[in-house]
């Protein structure tokens, strides 16, 4: 599973089944996956996460998010800028207020 799949997971999203049928009318079911992780849902995400504290994003060889808060620090390093992103909302949903995980929610729709 990757980062992204796990995000969407942990924040409570559903798969997408959609219903179809073939060509000699057998029902099936297709699954659609997760929505898709846009660079629009990525900046809003960025500047969700850095309006309360200090948010850091380098790329060397991986990308690399620091995640400070006053109290707590976290880094995450990964090959791919999604990814890294993904992590990051990972390790701090369970941290943030109801407010700030039901705008996380809206943004990823």
């Amino acid at each position: 599973m990757s980062k992204v799949e796990e995000m969407y997971k942990v924040i409570g999203f559903e798969t997408e089944i959609v219903p179809r049928y073939s060509l000699n009318c057998e029902y099936y079911e297709v699954d659609k996956g997760y929505p898709p992780f846009t660079m629009e849902k990525q900046l809003k995400l960025i500047q969700l996460l850095s309006q309360q504290c200090d948010l850091t994003i380098s790329h060397f060889s991986k990308y690399e998010f620091t995640h400070f808060d006053g109290v707590n620090q976290v880094q995450v390093k990964r090959k791919s800028f999604e990814e890294a992103l993904a992590e990051l909302v990972v390790k701090y949903w369970e941290e943030l207020s109801v407010l700030e995980q039901k705008k996380i929610k809206e943004i990823l729709k």
